[in-house]
């Protein structure tokens, strides 16, 4: 079979998902992977608290991560990045009808190492993810990088998702069947907007901090202005 492109991407998305599961962790919350794929990657809990604190509510997420590769802040002189995030419509419809669903959107950079003895400034710029990264992302050799790093990540729940369903910016997938969401991230301010038809809104900040998914500090209406 050999170790191809795409295999690369699935340690990406686990790694990313492993990254998710030590956030929780560090906010006192119990987090697994699943070990079946039926749309949702992790399960979170509170069942530890709840046993000392009987008062406590009980608490469950079920969560879909996504991940996608994009351009360094450094090498992007617009400073804003449009990113698809495709999913599977049976995976979204599950999101929006479960009231406990999460979808985390995730936006890193692949880390290169150059030999400096040879220096070409050409080098510096990742034309592995200049060509692919805002639609054709499936094709992006991994391997290519030695590390990555994580910019910022946006979270959804099911009310925001519903939001986003019932004014349009799910958009359709024609060429895979699917859905996706069309986003620009902005580096320099750490946000995120969501577009369709030139029309941008941006997401409230609220949304890019776990601690406000497990606290309750945030609105069900997910934009902040246009």
């Amino acid at each position: 079979m050999g170790f191809n492109t795409e295999k690369y991407r699935y340690y990406l998305g686990m790694g990313i998902e492993y990254q998710v599961i030590s956030k929780f962790f560090l906010l006192g919350f119990e987090a697994y992977k699943l070990p079946i794929d039926f749309g949702f990657d992790i399960h979170v809990t509170n069942k530890m608290i709840q046993t000392y604190k009987e008062e406590e509510p009980q608490k469950d997420f079920y969560i879909q991560v996504k991940s996608r590769v994009i351009l360094p802040p450094s090498e992007n002189p617009n400073k804003e990045t449009v990113v698809r995030f495709y999913i599977k419509k049976e995976d979204f419809n599950n999101l929006i009808k479960k009231s406990d669903s999460v979808l985390i959107l995730y936006y890193v950079s692949g880390v290169k190492t150059y030999n400096s003895y040879f220096y070409d400034p050409v080098e510096w710029t990742d034309w592995n993810c200049y060509f692919y990264g805002k639609i054709e992302g499936y094709k992006m050799d991994l391997s290519e990088y030695s590390d990555i790093t994580i910019h910022d990540y946006l979270w959804l729940n099911s009310q925001h998702l519903n939001y986003l369903m019932e004014n349009d910016f799910v958009l359709e997938d024609e060429k895979n069947g699917g859905y996706y969401l069309e986003t620009v991230y902005y580096a320099e301010q750490h946000s995120v907007s969501v577009s369709k038809n030139k029309e941008k809104f941006t997401f409230a900040d609220n949304l890019m901090e776990l601690r406000n998914l497990v606290t309750g500090n945030f609105e069900n209406d997910p934009f902040l202005s246009k």
